[in-house]
């Protein structure tokens, strides 16, 4: 597992991961998910030939990691990738959104085109990157409440997660954003 997934993984578990009372992380039965069961964000539907109800952290942590290394979020520019790996986890067109922030062709591959695109952007165009797709990101929630009204309920922490993922993303340390 890379420094960059190290990193990001403890947000994603804490946004995707609901808790007992004694701290232990629940298998959640929501029957307005349309992925059925799922623990540490690893659902039934997406993941069927996991047993959900008994996966560990360590379990989950690998399942992320290959999906990671699938999508491609460590070709991206720091942050830029780690936005899109969430995206792809929680639901939603990133790459596509990317690509037209880009203004590349928007056939949602991470292509090289896309690629030495992205890695192009300065400072303030992968900032603005961020907050163009976070934006796409939000808007696409609020449809899915409108458009769903089961799903409508989400919606807040939808935001919210969005939220705490474009500070993260956003956050300016030495060698990121």
């Amino acid at each position: 597992m890379t420094p960059r997934f190290q990193a990001f993984i403890p947000l994603l578990l804490a946004l995707e991961s609901v808790f007992n009372r004694d701290g232990s992380v629940r298998t959640e039965h929501d029957p307005d998910d349309p992925g059925g069961a799922t623990k540490y964000g690893i659902d039934q539907r997406s993941h069927p030939q996991v047993e959900v109800a008994g996966l560990t952290e360590d379990s989950a942590r690998a399942i992320y990691f290959a999906e990671w290394v699938q999508a491609q979020a460590e070709a991206l520019p720091a942050r830029i990738g780690e936005l899109i790996f969430d995206i792809r986890v929680n639901g939603g067109p990133g790459a596509v959104w990317l690509q037209r922030f880009l203004g590349v062709n928007a056939d949602g591959f991470l292509g090289p085109k896309t690629l030495a695109a992205a890695r192009a952007l300065d400072a303030a165009g992968r900032a603005g990157a961020i907050k163009a797709i976070c934006l796409q990101r939000d808007a696409r929630f609020h449809r899915l409440a409108e458009t769903n009204p089961r799903l409508g309920r989400f919606l807040n922490g939808w935001l919210a997660r969005s939220a705490r993922v474009r500070a993260f993303c956003l956050e300016t340390k030495e060698g990121v954003v």
